[in-house]
């Protein structure tokens, strides 16, 4: 079993996952958006934003496609999306500073 709180292997093993799932579904399925939103989370939660944000944007392109907007999936998927937009924002102006 693996612990629930250990995001770093949860994130292993979902993307150890990754290419079985996108073997196994359409690449617009919304298992693969599932799958896809679960990897951002963990991403997220192990402080690399820019690799969530990537993941975000394809789960939401797929939820977008295969839901519509308004489903609560596509919903949920678009606030993290903007929870990685904003962490992203958050980590350039650490390394970059405020610069316009």
């Amino acid at each position: 079993m693996v612990d629930a709180s250990d995001s770093r292997q949860l994130l292993d093993l979902h993307l150890e996952a990754e290419e079985c799932v996108r073997f196994c579904f359409p690449y617009n399925h919304p298992a693969v958006a599932v799958h896809y939103r679960s990897i951002a989370t963990f991403f997220l939660r192990c402080g690399q934003p820019h690799r969530a944000q990537l993941y975000s944007r394809k789960a939401c392109e797929i939820f977008r496609h295969a839901l519509g907007t308004e489903h609560p999936m596509t919903v949920e998927c678009e606030t993290l999306l903007k929870n990685t937009q904003r962490e992203v924002e958050e980590a350039k102006k650490l390394i970059f500073g405020n610069t316009p």
